[in-house]
């Protein structure tokens, strides 16, 4: 629990803070259902090369970005637990064709479906990290973000489509962050982006949704300080960490 919400934890990074991600917004986790109670918006609106800002300079613009929802949700009093965090956007400049070849050009030059380098790695080469640090990887540098595709394969799954039962399933579709594929849509048509997402129906799948699918929702990631201090619990449902 953690300012009167319900959280679970992702993992404690190498310098003692604490990952988190919103499992119910409504209410602690004593009583906690999560499904959409985990969703601070839906529809990422992201556009062009970002999927998590936009491109102001561009005359296609959205009311309001994720990360514009996500720093709204967090509040001055949160950010006093708070740990400033570079959250990796993945890499949103090098393409490639479905049997890995790397394309020439932009993805809104291409006539056909084409696949982001986060979408080769983790499925042509199957290799996941924690680690954002090529040439191209970006990032931005804030109190909250959102989970990377990377960070849902180390919590159980495997493999784009692929049936699972991930801790993170959360009985609705969760955008990540990281683009996913381009998919052209004929003649005349514009690429348009696809973002990692995690649905599920009667089936938990790793997938993708446009950036503007307003069925996919918006489910804050934050940091706690190292060292914050423990109030109670053990860290079941019945008897959660509260801090």
């Amino acid at each position: 629990n953690f300012n009167n919400m319900c959280w679970r934890i992702v993992r404690i990074q190498g310098d003692g803070s604490v990952k988190l991600i919103l499992e119910d917004k409504t209410k602690t986790c004593e009583s906690a259902t999560g499904g959409v109670n985990a969703s601070i918006g839906n529809g990422m609106f992201g556009y062009k090369n970002t999927v998590f800002e936009y491109d102001y300079s561009n005359t296609l613009k959205r009311e309001k970005s994720a990360r514009d929802i996500i720093a709204n949700f967090i509040t001055e009093e949160m950010k006093k637990n708070l740990k400033k965090e570079n959250w990796c956007l993945g890499n949103t400049t090098d393409w490639f064709n479905s049997d890995g070849t790397e394309i020439e050009g932009s993805y809104t030059s291409q006539n056909k479906d084409i696949y982001s380098e986060s979408f080769n790695r983790l499925t042509n080469k199957q290799i996941a990290t924690l680690k954002c640090d090529g040439v191209n990887d970006e990032k931005i540098f804030d109190y909250g973000g959102m989970l990377t595709a990377d960070e849902a394969v180390f919590s159980g799954f495997t493999s784009i489509g692929i049936t699972n039962s991930a801790w993170l399933v959360n009985s609705s579709i969760w955008y990540l962050l990281f683009p996913a594929k381009a998919i052209f849509i004929g003649d005349n048509g514009y690429p348009y982006l696809t973002v990692f997402t995690i649905f599920k129906s009667s089936t938990a799948n790793f997938s993708s949704a446009s950036i503007d699918d307003t069925n996919a929702y918006i489910r804050p990631s934050i940091v706690l300080i190292p060292n914050i201090e423990l109030i109670q619990g053990e860290g079941t449902k019945s008897n959660p960490y509260t801090v």
